[in-house]
């Protein structure tokens, strides 16, 4: 495995199963005894058979159930089983979700067939997420969920309704105190008038703690729509109204950075 890999505190030794060297870079599928089988790009880990839906769940439900009533929605990047999560959702009528045309859906079909969804619902557009921002200007979503680097400030000022929620991952892991000024003014900058927190396990992902941040265009953000949580039609594995509300609570230490 990579140097990477290796240094992972949790992470054994695994068997490669697949490599693909594309321009965005180098994908590689591992089968590994604790997290089953688990995909890397560029020696960093994107997602796992066994924890997964951590990652998956908290970047939909959240946003979903805090939304009034999400419609349209679309995933910038790639989608690693997120989408299964958003179409859950009633409400949903159309799920945008553009990709770069490198083989990745096709990849995650076949060792992550769980995590891969058909739909009627989906409208899929492979091509160049830095670019597609720019092309779709005149279409308005009620969701944006960015899986990978993209015009922030461009989807968040330009593709949202008033109304609209857009959802970034963050890269940076707690222990790099230093990079929580910037990501405060990559908000500033983007005129973003209000964004929540929101902190989750992961333990595939390096020091097993992951952040996400969901932005609000209204500059305000809406009750979560509790009843609607209790009263869902469909099985979640991690989330649910209670988690919702602690991975809104923060701790001291980041309090006092941001």
């Amino acid at each position: 495995m990579s140097e990477t890999l290796l240094s992972h505190p949790i992470l054994p030794p695994a068997e490669k199963l697949h490599e693909k060297e594309t321009a965005e870079g180098v994908f590689i599928v591992y089968k590994s005894p604790l997290f089953g089988h688990l995909l890397t790009h560029d020696q960093q880990v994107i997602v796992s058979e066994q924890d997964g839906f951590f990652y998956h769940e908290m970047m939909a439900h959240p946003a979903l159930f805090t939304h009034p009533q999400p419609k349209k929605v679309a995933i910038i990047g790639h989608d690693t089983g997120i989408a299964t999560e958003v179409l859950k959702h009633p409400t949903v009528q159309t799920l945008t979700l553009t990709t770069p045309s490198t083989g990745f859906p096709e990849l995650c079909a076949r060792y992550f067939p769980e995590f891969h969804v058909q739909d009627q619902r989906m409208i899929y557009q492979p091509g160049d997420i830095a670019t597609w921002p720019h092309n779709n200007v005149n279409e308005l979503f009620d969701i944006i969920i960015l899986t990978q680097p993209a015009n922030f400030a461009l989807c968040y000022q330009r593709l949202l309704h008033t109304t609209g929620l857009l959802v970034l991952p963050l890269s940076i892991t707690w222990p790099y105190q230093e990079n929580w000024p910037a990501i405060q003014d990559h908000m500033q900058q983007a005129e973003c008038k209000e964004w929540q927190l929101l902190h989750f396990p992961q333990p595939s992902h390096p020091t097993g703690w992951r952040f996400v941040i969901i932005a609000s265009k209204a500059g305000y953000f809406k009750r979560i729509r509790e009843k609607d949580v209790f009263n869902r039609n469909f099985i979640t594995c991690y989330y649910n109204f209670d988690v919702h509300k602690a991975a809104l609570a923060l701790p001291e230490f980041i309090k006092k950075i941001l």
